[in-house]
């Protein structure tokens, strides 16, 4: 395996809206390890539906965009 292959990461809807609302969580190490929150060589992979669902949880819990 090449380390100039960027290796590809599938996660939760929950990672991403846990990860991000609540920085003492499980999530948000997870999201730190794979370098979400910055610069990575781990691409991480979000899809449409992926995207909705942060939103409409997000929407619920903020109350706003």
């Amino acid at each position: 395996m090449s380390h100039d292959i960027p290796q590809r990461l599938f996660l939760d809807t929950n990672i991403y809206i846990i990860g991000v609302a609540n920085q003492d969580s499980y999530e948000r190490k997870i999201l730190e390890s794979v370098g979400f929150l910055q610069s990575s060589s781990v691409e991480v992979i979000v899809s449409e539906e992926l995207l909705d669902q942060i939103l409409r949880v997000s929407k619920r819990l903020y109350n706003k965009e």
